[in-house]
């Protein structure tokens, strides 16, 4: 047994070779399974797959021995990877791992398609309808189990890209031959299906890794702002073209980072700005996120109509805002013009917000997060007029009754907010 663990460098990349050759070969048997499939027409599917048994046994079949591939080539890269970061590695191989467990429970519904389709499942015999539909039942849950196998999946890539470049012992290339399968991948899975979205954003995560190991390597003196903001600009085109939420929200936070990081290291330091007027400035273009997010919502673009999208970048403006506002309550030394602003466009954003989500996109959850930041301006505003009459121990006191009391009448009126909004649903 530990002549198997002590299998040397040569030896496991070698294993790992020979194991993505088999993932290959027997891959194509899958791929020609799946062409059976006729999407939006279950009676042709069941149909295909009946008048091709052969074929989709052999898809079944092929994907047994893809799945155990699978694990052999996740302990040879665990074992070639090793010396990199052998916590990095085993992560990485476990990641692997979990997506073959989760597509092994795909898989068995596979198994059960063709003794449905077949009657052999059923000897009391069920009519054609019935075993159609019971067929792409289990065919839509192989198909999401799949999904969140290959979920697991990008992740081990991902780890595997970094690993990759960050060794000293394999070619970097390797790493941006990774990057380039990654969007080789997307193109075959199909950009339209979350298989190739989630792939095209492990891709985006890549292009950062591949960046700062660059960086690392080459010594190329950037400050850390730049590799954010290169890094958005590289993947702003994949970005446009994935229709993906979850990958404009990565792209947000990107140009956050890029700008906090800008304030900090190069405004601040010179003395060109303040840490309000970094708020102020964050606050403003995640405003323009959120106005661009509900017009194309309104316009009919329905991948980002996800209510949590909005959700993040309303607390996101809501945050930068209320930063400097409380500042501008609590510290009297603080009382400079982009504090004053602040205060300012949280008022005007705070009465925009209810009025929109109130009567023009009703979301109680929204009103919730406004809601949430009148309760901190107004606390804190109290509370500084309490420790300004009576700084003592009564008034800290008298300030957790006010505590309860603000945040109960919020809670009122979110309420009566709530049942207004059901009523007129229901109207």
């Amino acid at each position: 047994m530990s002549d198997l663990a002590d299998i040397s460098l040569r030896q496991a990349a070698l294993i790992a070779g020979l194991g993505y050759v088999v993932l290959f070969v027997f891959g194509y048997g899958n791929v020609r399974r799946e062409k059976l499939n006729v999407r939006g027409d279950p009676a042709a599917t069941a149909s295909n797959i009946v008048a091709s048994e052969s074929r989709f046994r052999v898809g079944v079949a092929s994907w047994i021995v893809v799945l155990v591939a699978d694990v052999i080539v996740a302990w040879a890269l665990y074992i070639f990877l090793k010396p990199v970061s052998d916590e990095l590695s085993l992560l990485t191989a476990w990641f692997r791992l979990i997506n073959v467990a989760v597509a092994a429970i795909a898989v068995v519904n596979l198994l059960s398609v063709l003794d449905v389709l077949t009657g052999d499942a059923d000897p009391e015999g069920l009519r054609a309808d019935a075993r159609i539909a019971q067929s792409t039942r289990l065919l839509r849950s192989y198909d999401f189990g799949f999904n969140v196998a290959f979920v697991f999946f990008g992740l081990h890539i991902l780890g595997l890209g970094y690993l990759i470049v960050r060794s000293d012992y394999v070619p970097t290339v390797l790493g941006i031959l990774l990057l380039i399968a990654s969007v080789l991948g997307v193109w075959y899975l199909g950009i339209e299906r979350i298989l190739g979205k989630v792939v095209l954003m492990g891709a985006g995560v890549l292009v950062g890794a591949l960046l700062a190991v660059y960086g690392q390597t080459y010594q190329t003196g950037a400050d850390a702002f730049e590799l954010f903001a290169a890094w958005s600009v590289f993947i702003l085109g994949w970005v446009i073209v994935s229709r993906f939420a979850a990958m404009w929200l990565m792209w947000l936070i990107l140009i956050n980072v890029s700008v906090i990081l800008y304030w900090e290291q190069v405004l601040i330091p010179n003395e060109a700005a303040t840490f309000a007027s970094k708020c102020v400035s964050l606050g403003l273009i995640n405003s323009a996120a959120l106005v661009a997010r509900e017009f194309a919502v309104r316009r009919g673009l329905r991948w980002l109509a996800g209510k949590w999208f909005g959700w993040v970048i309303l607390g996101a403006v809501l945050t930068y805002f209320s930063i400097p506002t409380v500042a501008l309550i609590v510290d009297e030394y603080d009382r400079r013009f982009a504090c004053a602003l602040a205060a300012f466009l949280l008022a005007g954003g705070l009465g925009t917000a209810y009025w929109f989500y109130r009567y023009r996109s009703a979301d109680l959850f929204a009103l919730t997060l406004c809601a949430l930041s009148v309760c901190v301006v107004v606390l804190t505003l109290i509370g500084r007029v309490l420790y300004e009459i009576a700084p003592e121990t009564p008034a800290y006191l008298l300030f957790a009754l006010v505590v309860l009391g603000v945040v109960s009448a919020a809670a009122f009126w979110l309420r009566r907010v709530g049942q207004a909004m059901k009523e007129e649903s229901g109207a």
